[in-house]
Formats: C-alpha cells, structure tokens, sequence
C-alpha cells in the first residue's frame, strides 16, 4: 500500500515529467480470494480497444451449432450502446457542472475502479482526454499493461494506473470529481459494498457524482441459474450481484442516488439466436418493452443488471472547496 501523499504527487505529476502513463504497483497479496481473481483476470490483455468487439463476431472454423449461436449473443451485446452512451452522458454532466480553470475550460480528476483492459468509460476519458485527469485502478497488471499501452498511443501520458486492491489503497479524501465502476462492486460481498460505497463517498469532492453498472440478483431464475452452475464457473466464487436489500443500502449511502434497471425480457432474445436478423430485432422489442416495464417497481424483479447514480451533497455555502467541486444542482431519485 502507497502512502498517500506519495500516491497523489506521482499520480498527478505533469506529463513532461513522466515517461509515458504513470503506473504505480503494489505487489503484495491481501486475501485468497483477490488472488484467485488477479490469477483469473491477468491473462486478459486487448491491445486495440475494438480487440474484443471484432473477435466476437469473427468466424470460427469448424464451430459447433451452439458456438454459431453464442458468437452471434455475443455480437449483439458487442453492438448495445447503453452502456457507452450512458457513461459518456455522466462525464458530460461531471464536465459540464465543473467551472472553468486558467486555461479557460473545465478540467475534472476521476476515478474508474476494475478498469481492466479498458472499458466504455475508458474511451469516454480518451475522447475528453484535453480536460480529464483519469486514475485507473485494477487487482490484475496484465491487462493494466496493456491499457498503458493504448494510453501512451492516443497522447494520453497524463493519465495514470494503479495495480492494487480498491479498498486498501490510500489516495486523498475529496480528491475526485466523478468515480466510475462497471460491473465491479458485485465483486464485493454485503459488508465489501458498504465499505466501497463509504470509500466512495470521502473520495469524492463535494457535489461529485459516481456511476456504476451492476449485475442484480433479484430475479429467481437467475438466482437459481447461478447456483446450479457455481461447481463450474471459477468466478462466481468472488461475484455477489446485489439483493434488493444491497441497492437500498449502496444507494442510501449517498444523499443523492438513481436506479435504472435494464436487461429483464431482453435476456430471452437468446432463443432467436439461431437467426441474427430474428435476434436483433426480438431483441429490441424486448428492450422496448424492459423500458416500460422498468417504470414500476413491481416488475424490477424480472431485471438482471441496473445504473446506479450517485453524489455526494454539495458544499455548504460560504466554505472553502477545491477549485474543480461541483456546484448544487440535480434531483434525486429513490432507488426504488
């Protein structure tokens, strides 16, 4: 673990003053568990951020029926842009609230946590990379290497990564604007996603907003899908989709927060897979209708993944706050 001081100076030094992407490494081991899943999660590198996009679709020579019918599941989910335009839309509103610094425009510092590879909030920061100072934090280095390789390519230099435990790395309180996580905190069991929602709100700056996405646990035949297959899937052993009771409880953390479920009908459009023009268009009729369905808490149980939007409260008037902190403004929403 890095003290915190040093931490921050590395992170944030200019990039004249660095060789390439900042990367700090801490090698020490905290639990079993976090072993399995660097061991699990190291081996996945992308050199090229539509790497992962394009294989999904490639061809297979000699493929199964049931690997055809995979493929073509897996190319669908590579083409939804939810996820994408949902997260560009965040870092516009964090832009957007923040004021102007010396050079004349806003200028934000975030944090994406399990950032892997690379994600859609990855390409975000990358496309904003003139007015974002972006942190990357993840258990595995490999594919940490393999991100500071694509960062140094696009004229990224100032941005940084950091190989470690989430919970047990020590950077400053207030020290960022926005803190992302996809598909991260279900990696925590109840106690873990109180103490990253409480570790999320000191790292945020007054005002400053977080966004997630989520695997959800509430809808039974997932449930019980995902017991009967546990023996065979390594990762499970480290993977707690929320319970109604866990919403409630991330997002009661925050004075602000929003629920948006998403993936309930839509799921079985993978019946249609066995013709892609069947599925894509079984697909979005069943999104059509998870959107409407989405409106009422009666039927979130049918939904497996949600967004989750947060923000800390805003500065009291009168006091002092870092010159990026967001000003008031925002609605909350109940989790529902």
């Amino acid at each position: 673990m890095i003290h915190p001081d040093r931490a921050w100076l590395t992170l944030l030094r200019p990039a004249a003053e660095q060789d390439g992407v900042a990367m700090l490494f801490d090698a020490t081991s905290q639990t079993d568990i976090n072993v399995r899943q660097k061991a699990f999660y190291e081996g996945m590198r992308r050199d090229d951020g539509a790497a992962e996009a394009a294989a999904a679709t490639q061809p297979v020579a000699q493929e199964s029926w049931l690997n055809r019918l995979w493929r073509r599941v897996r190319s669908l989910k590579a083409e939804d842009r939810r996820q994408a335009d949902y997260f560009a839309r965040h870092l516009e509103t964090v832009l957007a609230e923040a004021p102007a610094g010396a050079s004349g425009r806003a200028r934000v510092r975030i944090i994406e946590v399990g950032c892997g590879a690379g994600t859609v909030l990855t390409e975000a920061a990358l496309a904003n990379r003139d007015r974002v100072d972006y942190v990357g934090i993840d258990l595995a280095l490999g594919p940490l290497l393999s991100l500071r390789k694509r960062f140094d390519a696009a004229g990224a230099g100032h941005f940084a990564l950091v190989c470690d435990d989430f919970l047990a790395e020590n950077f400053e309180p207030g020290s960022f604007d926005a803190l992302y996580a996809l598909a991260c905190v279900h990696h925590f069991d109840r106690a873990g996603k109180r103490r990253f929602a409480d570790k999320t709100r000191a790292l945020l700056k007054p005002g400053g907003r977080g966004a997630f996405v989520e695997a959800l646990n509430i809808n039974p035949l997932l449930a019980a899908a995902r017991a009967a297959t546990r023996p065979g899937r390594p990762n499970l052993a480290w993977e707690h989709p929320f319970s109604m009771t866990e919403i409630e409880e991330f997002l009661g953390a925050f004075p602000e927060s929003e629920a948006r479920y998403f993936e309930g009908l839509r799921n079985f459009a993978l019946f249609a897979a066995f013709h892609p023009g069947l599925l894509r268009a079984t697909a979005r009729a069943l999104q059509a209708i998870d959107e409407r369905l989405a409106r009422h808490r009666l039927f979130r149980r049918l939904f497996t993944a949600a967004f989750f939007a947060v923000r800390t409260a805003p500065a009291s008037p009168g006091a002092s706050t870092a010159p990026t902190a967001a000003p008031a403004s925002g609605a909350a929403a109940a989790p529902g």
